[in-house]
């Protein structure tokens, strides 16, 4: 009997504490926020490479792709066990249908629009995170990753401006 109760101890000794093996919902929260956000910023950028005539608009587009495939990356090591989402939501899939039908003289505005929005929410997301997250990895790259986040609004920023002058 003892032989029985000693190998279910050193079972239930190697087993993770639920604690410490699940992520916390504010962690799960923050990573299938930024995928999300990350992915519809790359798939927004492509669809301005290809449908905007403005350079500048082009250029910004340009680095978002490359910024933000960076930042998925990073988010995935960062991120550890928790999974990234398998698949775009719902609002970020309207907000791609919007930039692929909106009208080519609308084009423009529309994408800087949600640039602006995006961005302004990130924003919110990563200066939360960096300052009360409770998982190390995720908070050193919030931390790390809000002046990148701060820069895309700021040249966001820079573009609804010169569209309106």
């Amino acid at each position: 009997m003892w032989k029985h109760v000693l190998i279910a101890l050193a079972f239930l000794a190697s087993l993770p504490v639920a604690a410490e093996a699940a992520a916390s919902v504010g962690s799960t929260r923050f990573v299938t926020a930024v995928a999300n956000a990350g992915t519809f910023e790359v798939e927004a950028a492509r669809i301005a490479l290809d449908r905007s005539q403005n350079a500048d608009v082009k250029a910004f587009a340009q680095q978002m792709a490359a910024d933000h495939a960076k930042l998925g990356e990073a988010l995935k090591a960062a991120a550890g066990e928790i999974p990234m989402p398998a698949k775009l939501d719902a609002r970020h899939e309207t907000l791609l249908a919007e930039l692929k039908t909106a009208p080519a003289e609308a084009f423009d505005g529309t994408y800087v629009r949600q640039q602006l929005m995006t961005h302004k929410e990130a924003e919110v997301a990563f200066r939360a995170e960096s300052m009360k997250g409770d998982d190390s990895r995720l908070k050193d790259f919030a931390t790390e990753t809000l002046p990148t986040i701060q820069h895309h609004l700021e040249m966001a920023e820079a573009l609804r401006k010169a569209q309106s002058d």
